[in-house]
């Protein structure tokens, strides 16, 4: 493979020749495609936009078959801005097999089809047969979608394709296209549709049949024919459900609070679309804070910053496999947050590729990305690592941590301030306790023990009222007494 430099100025290339693309359709838009096939020595051997030699050819084909088809192309580099198509009107053949039929090796792709039934069906089908994918710098695919603008949103409001009869390249089912049978539209929140709605600009009524067909081209309800009927898929059910976990038990996240007085365990259910703001909020009053002097104000600041959680948040709920048995589980540590979410890199990404923030904008569940974006909930595909990482860093804290453990996906957030020496009180808990008892807590985190008579020559006041302020701290759960008689001590419960 060619060096990066080089690579990023055959997809300039590839844009600069899309923007030459012509339309061959006067009653809808079609996409603007640039392709670009460059040797292994990095010599161009060809470029090609749609339309460019006949009326709705498209940019592969013109490139592969009518300008370089007495070319041999093998181990050849293809730089295309639209993931090749794996549908065509026979006898017509889709470019993802025209790709591999040419032995190309390498295939880097601008954005996948904005289309959610076939979006990434032409990367699998390049994967599978062995053949290198890889993608547009991130920016580059802002600068295309950005050209394709109307046309992508055209495509996402069109009907759905599911039951086109023309060739369609196989690929693994995706688990949010299933039927949730048990479940009917009036398990939907009309709460979160209305949301929903304002935000699409649709002006639809509840339980409208207009906006059962819309939903129906969204992918998120079905009509069975046999029982007359709209039934929610999992996709569906999981957005706006009012109680998903009613019927996907697999939707609740589990949260555990690992330090302070005791483990806290929190459960977080509800429809996708409410959950990163429920998660936040939990996340919120659990989590420590430290302060910052900025001029002659002292800002309490909170242990993490609040929109790299979102965006670690929404990144686990719409990239997660959903399979059943397996949960999104968030750890708040002393010293981390760790967000673990089920599923493995959908190929051909890696974890490399993700370290570097070289990530592709293909979805495993693409219905829910879209519903995330049109709630703003959502940045750019392929952007949301990165603007992690951009927060912390703005925010002097370490970057994030990648990985992947035992079937799951693992960001971890290293805090600013834990460490084990330290002690968390909840606020709740700090507002029943008077200023002297507060500066106890720090000296018995110092002293790791104290007697009574310590505590009441330290903060110099008779004994009765030093065995008042801790058993008082006893009964809350903040320290604990050991020894006996005469020797009676206190110590933190964490110790």
């Amino acid at each position: 493979m060619l060096d990066k430099k080089k690579n990023r100025y055959f997809m300039e290339l590839a844009i600069e020749e899309m923007k030459k693309s012509k339309s061959e359709h006067g009653n809808k838009l079609d996409p603007l495609v640039g392709a670009v096939l460059v040797d292994e020595n990095g010599k161009i051997m060809g470029k090609a936009n749609r339309g460019n030699l006949r009326s709705g050819d498209h940019a592969e084909y013109t490139l592969i078959e009518r300008k370089l088809g007495n070319k041999v192309l093998e181990n050849t580099s293809l730089y295309v801005t639209l993931e090749p198509c794996t549908v065509r009107n026979p006898p017509k053949v889709p470019c993802a097999k025209r790709i591999v039929s040419a032995r190309i090796n390498s295939v880097f792709i601008g954005i996948t089809d904005p289309n959610p039934d076939i979006e990434g069906k032409g990367i699998s089908f390049l994967h599978q047969n062995n053949i290198n994918v890889y993608f547009f710098d991130s920016d580059l695919s802002q600068l295309i979608r950005q050209e394709n603008k109307e046309f992508i949103e055209q495509f996402q409001d069109d009907v759905r394709t599911t039951n086109i009869t023309n060739e369609i390249v196989d690929e693994p089912s995706r688990k949010e296209n299933e039927l949730v049978r048990s479940a009917s539209f009036n398990d939907f929140s009309s709460d979160v549709i209305e949301k929903y709605l304002k935000l699409c600009e649709r002006n639809y009524k509840l339980s409208s049949k207009e906006l059962k067909d819309f939903f129906y081209k969204l992918g998120f309800l079905n009509y069975d024919e046999s029982e007359k009927r709209y039934i929610p898929t999992v996709a569906g059910i999981l957005l706006f459900g009012k109680h998903p976990e009613d019927f996907l038990p697999q939707s609740i996240i589990k949260i555990q609070v690992k330090y302070g007085l005791k483990p806290v365990l929190q459960d977080i259910e509800g429809s996708l679309l409410t959950i990163p703001e429920k998660t936040l909020s939990f996340l919120k009053k659990n989590m420590k804070t430290y302060s910052n002097i900025s001029g002659l104000e002292r800002i309490e600041l909170p242990e993490y910053p609040i929109e790299a959680l979102r965006e670690a948040i929404v990144n686990a709920i719409v990239h997660r496999d959903y399979e059943e048995g397996r949960r999104i589980f968030i750890t708040l540590s002393m010293d981390r947050i760790e967000i673990r979410s089920p599923g493995l890199a959908m190929l051909p990404l890696t974890l490399e590729k993700i370290k570097r923030y070289n990530t592709s904008p293909f979805n495993r569940n693409p219905r829910i990305a879209y519903a995330f974006s049109k709630m703003k909930m959502m940045e750019e595909r392929g952007l949301g690592l990165k603007l992690m990482h951009d927060i912390l860093i703005k925010n002097d804290l370490q970057p994030p941590i990648f990985n992947f453990e035992n079937d799951y996906f693992v960001v971890t957030f290293l805090s600013p301030i834990g460490s084990s020496d330290e002690f968390h009180i909840p606020k709740d808990i700090l507002e029943k306790l008077n200023d002297r008892q507060v500066k106890a807590i720090s000296l018995i985190n110092e002293r790791v023990k104290i007697t009574s008579n310590e505590y009441a020559k330290e903060f110099e006041i008779n004994k009765k009222t030093a065995i008042r302020d801790l058993n008082k701290l006893i009964d809350l759960e903040i320290v604990k007494s050991g020894g006996r008689g005469t020797r009676i001590y206190y110590i933190l419960r964490k110790n």
